[in-house]
């Protein structure tokens, strides 16, 4: 069980739409990866994945059990970049992509093009194309 917050939340609902998507995609990775199961708490101190929506700051997410030596002050994972206008989320856009990868990134999955054995060498454009395929066939 990974237990999630959403780290000092605001009661509105420019909130509401930002947790609504983030629900929507763990649900689409529960419903496809079997044995991963997260549980929404409501209190940061007992969350490990404690997701801040720090529009001043850049999406990034703390890697697998790293976040547990985190505070539980401070959040693991930021997306500032998801959107508030709607709670809905599409299905391979690039905000479902980066939602994911901070969520996969949680779960303890690191960029390859970072592993110390790699013998190839990634472009932006197929960075996008092969997390684009890889969302597409969960």
């Amino acid at each position: 069980m990974l237990y999630y917050s959403f780290f000092q939340p605001a009661d509105n609902i420019i909130q509401r739409n930002r947790e609504s998507k983030i629900q929507t995609i763990i649900r689409h990775i529960e419903e496809q990866v079997p044995g991963v199961k997260f549980d929404l708490v409501n209190d940061d101190n007992e969350a490990v994945i404690r997701i801040a929506f720090n529009s001043c700051g850049k999406t990034w997410s703390r890697v697998g059990r790293e976040a547990e030596r985190v505070n539980s002050s401070e959040p693991t994972m930021n997306l500032s970049d998801v959107r508030h206008e709607s709670g809905e989320i599409e299905e391979g856009s690039r905000e479902y992509g980066d939602i994911m990868q901070g969520l996969f990134h949680a779960l303890g999955m690191d960029h390859e093009h970072q592993h110390p054995e790699r013998k190839f060498t990634i472009s932006a454009i197929g960075m996008y194309n092969l997390i684009y395929i890889i969302i597409s066939n969960l």
